[in-house]
């Protein structure tokens, strides 16, 4: 259930927006009285120079995998999202990969042109979300969450701006089992209260 509490922080980043202004200057300060010099004294006495200590190995994190050549997901894909919202209203997106190669933080994380996608190839879940289409047209934003089923995915749609998902997806209980199947996936929402519709995801 990890991966599905770190969707819910992956929702609420946001740029931090800064304001400020100059205000008026102060009034200068008067300059500071002289000082009498210090008496002088002795000089030290220099250390005896001591042994360079021993160099310590470096640490090097292992480097990242590379992506396999026969991974489910592969830059430059189009995806297509179908569903149908908790409400009842079908939606499809087209998500279009980007050509660079996709980042590893315990699974494989890509860019489309309209929201973040990752996958996970140990347990075969995969988040894909549209963010694009809501911000530009005021509507829901769209998150399919499933898991790979031959070489498609199918699993739960939950919608709405990004406070209400990341509100919804927090209620998930995360000290249980995880789930393995898009069924399994469904009872979680179910157990916590939450309204979800289906999702499906297909290569074009």
């Amino acid at each position: 259930m990890r991966h599905l509490l770190l969707t819910a922080a992956l929702l609420t980043l946001a740029p931090a927006a800064f304001a400020g202004g100059a205000g008026p200057r102060p009034a200068p300060r008067p300059a500071p009285a002289p000082v009498a010099p210090a008496p002088k004294t002795a000089p030290k006495p220099v250390p005896a120079p001591q042994p360079a200590p021993a160099p310590v190995p470096a640490v090097t994190s292992p480097a990242a995998p590379a992506l396999p050549a026969d991974a489910v997901f592969q830059p430059g894909q189009t995806w297509v999202l179908s569903g149908t919202t908790a409400g009842g209203e079908s939606i499809e997106r087209e998500l279009v990969l980007d050509d660079a190669a996709p980042e590893w933080d315990d699974g494989w994380s890509f860019e489309s042109d309209l929201g973040p996608l990752s996958y996970d190839p140990e347990t075969g879940l995969v988040f894909a979300a549209d963010v694009m289409t809501g911000m530009e047209e005021d509507s829901d934003l769209q998150v399919c969450m499933g898991f790979v089923q031959d070489k498609s995915v199918t699993g739960v749609l939950v919608s709405g701006d990004m406070d209400s998902i990341s509100e919804q997806l927090s209620m998930l209980d995360g000290e249980g089992d995880a789930p393995e199947t898009p069924e399994g996936l469904a009872q979680a929402f179910e157990d916590a209260g939450v309204e979800v519709g289906t999702c499906t995801l297909n290569l074009k």
